[in-house]
């Protein structure tokens, strides 16, 4: 019998036919999540390799946290039909108890966009510049995607540097305000091979963007294709679902070679 209780136990242990369309779909993702996070698991533990077994194994954990909070909110109220707010009412898209651990849920393909846009080359010889994008998508309860991605302009840019014109922040900020959607990303790179850390400056952007009340997170780019997210107080999880990106870490990813995507974005 085994001794693990991560592992031992039922992933699958809701019914996922009975639940309402869209939180189906992420349990069915989850499911398939946890069962190539046991297969990692146990090829790391046949090899003696420890490091991938505790990978593997925060990947598990991570798994079984985003299934047990999506069930602890889909038993919380009817989730199949929201209320809605009263005439001139305005409720927040991110209403909730500031406690809760956010899951950010991304696609390899978005991460492979992104980092085509973040590396692209710049018209100065001095060095390839930084870039930077703002990110969005859908909420359902502590549930965030990172799908859709726009442009930051920026006041000052530099191989080593890159800092957003706050008049086009704050532009690109209430537009999306204006369609109900909020920031939930700043992405951004850094021109130099390996995995990447976050700055003084990205620290100090990050606690401005938390102490705003932005359920914003941020991730850098290097050059080859690591991707490293962080955050400052805020307690969150990162969930990539797709082909074409390994799992070096909680929040520590690496986009595999000879991965493409069509038709994206320059």
């Amino acid at each position: 019998m085994n001794k693990n209780p991560c592992v031992n136990r039922s992933v699958a242990g809701a019914s996922n036919e009975a639940l309402p369309e869209g939180w189906a779909a992420l349990m069915r993702a989850c499911d398939l999540g946890a069962a190539k996070a046991l297969k990692r698991l146990s090829r790391a533990l046949k090899r003696g390799n420890s490091e991938q077994a505790q990978v593997a194994l925060e990947g598990l954990r991570s798994l079984y946290r985003i299934r047990d909070e999506a069930l602890q909110f889909l038993s919380s109220g009817d989730t199949a039909t929201l209320p809605k707010p009263a005439e001139g009412e305005r409720v927040p898209l991110l209403a909730g108890n500031p406690g809760t651990v956010r899951v950010y849920c991304v696609s390899s393909m978005t991460l492979h966009e992104c980092h085509r846009y973040l590396t692209r080359r710049g018209k100065s010889s001095a060095g390839e510049p930084e870039w930077m994008l703002a990110v969005t998508g859908l909420q359902i309860g502590p549930f965030l995607t990172l799908e859709r991605w726009l442009e930051v302009g920026l006041s000052a840019q530099s191989s080593g540097h890159a800092a957003a014109d706050m008049r086009d922040f704050t532009r690109l900020v209430v537009e999306l305000d204006e369609f109900g959607f909020a920031l939930h990303a700043i992405l951004h790179s850094h021109r130099s091979p390996g995995p990447p850390r976050p700055s003084p400056v990205d620290l100090n952007l990050q606690e401005t963007l938390e102490q705003a009340g932005y359920p914003a997170i941020q991730g850098v780019f290097s050059e080859d294709g690591y991707v490293r997210f962080f955050g400052y107080n805020q307690r969150f999880d990162v969930w990539v679902h797709g082909k074409g990106v390994e799992t070096h870490g909680r929040f520590l990813f690496h986009l595999s070679e000879g991965c493409s995507v069509r038709n994206s974005r320059p």
